[in-house]
């Protein structure tokens, strides 16, 4: 009788302890992003007011997995034009084979719309190898082969050399991201910045 009391308080003594340190890891994030979204000139929220989801329903990655969703959003005009950075959530996979996945995503909103392009690690083998060339340690895939030879010509290859190496880029219309595994410590939310800032200058040439 003595032993269930026990195991009681030892769980909720756990529980207790691990919701307390999950409380101040989110708000010491919050914190952190409230003061970069000052420091850029931008505005944060903690959920999602936008509707980013379907706001860019038309890139891979938000519609790449299942149980979607958006937080800590970051937001507002640059000189290269409307900007979003957010946590981005995904599921792939379902039961015991289920992966949870973390992602800071940057979206640049162009001026004008751009010819499409993916990049992604090179072990990612394209589909049509004519349409795809390796730049560094990324494998750039394209809707038209032009397109390859033209991002050369711009400097992409010097972009994506000091991207992080997992890094996922698309150029699709008038939109142009960046997403990194949240996970990925070197690659933190100025980095971030900074890259997709230089992918929309890369892509506007």
């Amino acid at each position: 009788m003595l032993i269930q009391p026990f195991w009681l308080t030892l769980g909720l003594a756990v529980f207790l302890a691990v919701a307390g340190r999950a409380f101040f890891v989110r708000q010491r994030e919050r914190a952190y992003l409230q003061d970069f979204a000052r420091r850029h000139g931008l505005n944060f929220s903690p959920v999602d007011l936008i509707g980013l989801h379907d706001r860019y329903q038309n890139l891979r990655i938000m519609r790449t997995g299942h149980s979607r969703h958006v937080w800590n959003v970051v937001s507002g005009m640059t000189p290269a034009g409307r900007l979003s950075l957010f946590d981005y959530g995904l599921e792939l996979g379902f039961g015991f084979r289920r992966i949870r996945q973390r992602w800071w995503v940057a979206v640049l909103e162009l001026e004008m719309a751009r010819e499409g392009w993916i990049a992604g690690p090179a072990d990612e083998q394209g589909d049509r190898p004519e349409l795809s060339a390796k730049a560094g340690p990324f494998l750039v895939r394209a809707e038209h082969a032009i397109t390859i030879q033209k991002l050369r010509e711009r400097g992409i290859e010097d972009l994506l050399a000091s991207a992080p190496p997992d890094a996922r880029f698309e150029v699709r219309g008038q939109l142009a991201a960046v997403a990194v595994p949240a996970e990925n410590k070197p690659a933190s939310r100025e980095q971030l910045l900074k890259t997709v800032m230089e992918l929309g200058s890369c892509s506007a040439k």
